[in-house]
């Protein structure tokens, strides 16, 4: 510990490696999707509300009971490199404040999802942003290395410090709202008395970034993240000692939370897990695994019963820590899509088609989509898809973007408006130089991920085969597979014969090397028994021509 002045007593009291953690006994209730990279998360006080702040320029607010998106926020900057970095509620929860690439904090309504005001000031991204205990006051984090302190009331910048010399990564206000912890990426922690803004502590955190920093419910410990170690102070105003240096394995951590009791700490890493520590021992209870990128921020809800996790991987997990809960389907963004005429877009080449209608390309408002027009006699498959479309918003299922309506005046639907595809996997295969066998198997892997999420909101496609996995070409990602063709989808209830009967089948069978492939067996709703037979003649259906050489015999 440095002093303000200079002076350095550090004295850790335990170690703890990674090494003595068991894996997660604890469920996950649902997994929120996002367009891209999820960077902070946070519960509303009354723990009704998830706001996620994402990669995609959006801030989404969730629904806690039912996992329903109940508003999208997006009043940032239109430039393509803007993200929300930072999300916080205000204590009584009335509003919520988003930080920015474009160098701005925003203060939101949530009742309405208005966005109050605009605090401009920063010159460089805006990275943290946290609320007083008595809700008068933000402070905001930079990357320019400063610290403001901002009037809620009437927006006001009320003081601007240089707090670090690099960024200011992460901010906390301690529980009586005396102090203000800032982490940065210097390596130092900070503790600053927010009445007159003297700096009191500076906290080394030896050759590491502070990625995140966060008070315990009594305002007795501070826990700093960042680099190999979460340590935790103990605070007492005039002096801070070291009390915990949890290492994990060649990964950093990236954020830290303290749940509602203070007995627990969770941290999350670039390993791609959160861990829960024990506070009193400082040792490793559980490592919650499921996500498949860097966790990059942890909240907990205010009656500590769920921990939501958010992810680079465009995810957030809900994980059921405590308490008992009925069993949910996890909902997606329930968006109620656009009515356009058909006379409003600009169609021009037929790209696709089959039995019940033709893909055409065509631009709607500058946006390049495709027009899944039905033929006039179907009907029943445009109201499917129009019914399942909503629930089905995940990366590898192609998304819809409006209903188009006839030019006639009338309100009948004729058509979907949806993203834009490269070719079907039935396309690629038939390629006499197709492309390796190492991607087509990453494309059914991800093909199978969008089925497995279909199946949680109880939609069975029906009509699963190469032809209705698309390819579309992500521009982080590269090309990315997607299931396309929801209009013989029915509810996945009606099979449950057929799942009952899965477990029997033994799982060496050819799924162990398809990643997620045991999800495609659900798909075969003509079969009233299952044995071992048919489960894998059924998965060589959907992926022996991938696996196999062309034009080999089946």
């Amino acid at each position: 510990m440095r002093s303000a002045q200079g002076n350095t007593n550090v004295t850790p009291l335990a170690t703890t490696t990674t090494t003595t953690a068991g894996h997660t006994p604890f469920p996950i209730d649902a997994t929120l999707h996002s367009n891209d990279s999820i960077n902070s998360v946070a519960f509303s006080p009354d723990g009704t509300l998830l706001a996620m702040g994402s990669s995609d320029n959006t801030t989404k607010l969730w629904r806690v009971a039912d996992g329903v998106c109940t508003a999208t926020l997006v009043s940032h900057s239109n430039s393509s490199i803007t993200c929300v970095y930072c999300v916080a509620f205000s204590p009584d929860g009335t509003l919520l404040a988003t930080t920015n690439y474009d160098n701005t904090t925003k203060l939101w309504r949530v009742a309405d999802g208005v966005c109050r005001v605009t605090l401009k000031g920063h010159k460089r991204a805006v990275l943290c942003v946290a609320f007083s205990p008595d809700g008068m006051l933000l402070a905001t984090g930079s990357a320019e290395n400063t610290l403001k302190f901002w009037r809620v009331a009437d927006g006001k910048c009320t003081a601007t410090l240089g707090a670090h010399s690099n960024t200011v990564r992460s901010v906390a206000f301690s529980p009586d709202g005396t102090l203000l912890a800032t982490g940065g990426w210097d390596s130092c922690t900070k503790l600053w008395r927010v009445a007159d803004h003297v700096l009191m502590e500076i906290l080394d955190c030896p050759s590491s970034y502070v990625m995140s920093v966060a008070f315990s419910p009594d305002g007795k410990l501070l826990a700093a993240g960042g680099g190999q170690a979460t340590r935790l102070w103990r605070v007492d105003y005039d002096s801070c000692t070291a009390t915990l240096t949890a290492t994990l394995e060649g990964y950093s951590v990236t954020t830290v939370a303290f749940s509602p009791d203070g007995k627990v700490l969770a941290t999350g890493s670039s390993f791609k897990t959160t861990k829960l520590w024990r506070v009193a021992g400082g040792a490793c209870t559980a490592t919650l695994e499921g996500h498949s990128e860097s966790v990059s921020s942890v909240a907990f809800s205010p009656d500590g019963a769920l921990l939501a996790t958010g992810s680079n991987d465009k995810t957030t997990n809900l994980w059921r820590l405590k308490g008992a809960r009925n069993n949910i389907v996890p909902k997606r963004s329930a968006p109620v899509f656009p009515h356009v005429k058909l006379g409003d877009l600009s169609i021009g080449d037929t790209i696709g088609g089959g039995s019940s209608g033709v893909v055409l390309k065509c631009k709607w408002k500058g946006q390049t989509c495709a027009l899944k027009q039905y033929h006039p006699n179907i009907v029943r498959k445009i109201e499917r898809e129009v019914v399942v479309a909503p629930h089905l918003q995940h990366p590898n299922i192609v998304s819809v973007v409006a209903i188009v309506d006839s030019s006639d005046g009338g309100a009948q639907t004729v058509g979907l408006l949806m993203e834009i595809a490269a070719k079907s996997l039935g396309d690629l295969l038939e390629l006499s130089e197709r492309p390796p066998q190492a991607t087509i198997l990453q494309w059914l892997h991800e093909a199978a991920q969008g089925i497995e999420f279909a199946h949680q909101c109880r939609v069975v496609h029906s009509d699963i085969k190469p032809d209705n996995i698309m390819t579309v070409l992500d521009q982080k990602l590269g090309t990315v597979a997607k299931v396309s063709d929801f209009g013989s989808a029915t509810s996945r209830d009606t099979f449950d014969h057929v799942l009952e009967a899965l477990p029997r089948v033994p799982r060496h069978l050819p799924i162990a090397v398809c990643g997620n492939f045991w999800d495609l067996v659900h798909e075969d709703k003509e079969r009233l028994e299952v044995d071992e037979k048919d489960v894998e003649k059924l998965l060589k259906l959907v992926a022996h021509r991938a696996v196999t050489p062309l034009f080999a015999s089946f």
